[in-house]
């Protein structure tokens, strides 16, 4: 699926070549610039998102040793299928003193929090934009707010754990979390994407200005695009269901070769910056002091 939707990205730029060479790039460094740095700033806030998550499933770890595991295992999500990614955090978090249940917790409850964040704040700033070519219904960030908030709730989530311990004849001891804590997360996962969001709508504007509106349109691009490659649960990181998100929502205000351009610009740019941090926690020792 993503070699197709990759592939069909590539015949799109080699369709418009002619006019990809009449173009007329004015290519910003400073944006980049901007862009890169946002992005290192966002992937480093994930770290200390992760290590509150920890604390709201029961296990408490330093910052480095946080970063370490987060950034090493999240090198399974390059392997088609999510399962590696969640066997390499249960096997380093056994590492950092975590259990399996507090570090597989922490996962799940993470990743419906940043979904729903994620979803929730590109769909506000989709909404925000009113462009005519894509408008977004007030009703749909609601309905995503009030039914990820209700997925969330620790009665709903420790009677879905009751009734795994029973499929699995494993006793599974109910989390420690109260709803309120769950609703600080959904902050902290809203506070980095605003991060992300903020990185690509300079990387956009490092290739062509904005306007106020389109904008506002860019910074919901990427966090709605990202949920929608996480959710393409065979493609290794979301690759192509990712970038074809990119390029289906940037073609609204970009010339669509443009939008491709920047849409695996992102992903190179994502790809480096991960590959480094993961350079960086591979040195880390697991017993290093905060």
């Amino acid at each position: 699926m993503a070699l197709a939707i990759l592939s069909f990205l590539f015949w799109i730029s080699y369709r418009d070549f002619k006019v990809v060479a009449q173009y007329e790039f004015s290519f910003d460094w400073a944006y980049f610039a901007g862009s890169v740095f946002f992005l290192i700033l966002a992937l480093l806030l994930q770290v200390w998102v992760w290590k509150v998550n920890l604390k709201v499933t029961g296990g408490n770890i330093a910052f480095w040793p946080a970063f370490k595991l987060y950034y090493l295992a999240n090198v399974g999500r390059y392997i088609p299928g999510k399962i590696w990614s969640v066997m390499g955090f249960i096997h380093l978090g056994q590492k950092a003193n975590l259990q399996a249940h507090q570090t597989v917790g922490a996962m799940v409850i993470g990743l419906v929090a940043s979904l729903i964040s994620g979803f929730l704040l590109g769909g506000i700033f989709i909404w925000l934009a009113h462009l005519p070519a894509l408008e977004i219904p007030v009703w749909l960030p609601a309905i995503i707010l009030i039914g990820g908030v209700g997925l969330m709730h620790p009665r709903l989530s420790n009677f879905v754990l009751k009734i795994a311990g029973r499929i699995s004849k494993r006793e599974i001891p109910p989390y420690p979390y109260t709803f309120l804590s769950l609703l600080r997360l959904l902050g902290l996962y809203g506070f980095v994407w605003l991060f992300y969001s903020v990185s690509f709508a300079l990387l956009v504007m490092s290739v062509r200005h904005l306007t106020q509106a389109e904008f506002v349109f860019s910074l919901g691009v990427f966090p709605v695009s990202y949920g929608l490659g996480f959710l393409a649960w065979l493609s290794p990181a979301g690759w192509g269901a990712r970038e074809g998100g990119i390029t289906l929502l940037l073609s609204q205000i970009l010339p669509t070769y443009l939008a491709v351009a920047v849409a695996l610009t992102s992903r190179v740019i994502l790809t480096v910056c991960e590959g480094i941090l993961f350079v960086a926690a591979w040195r880390i020792k697991w017993n290093q002091s905060k």
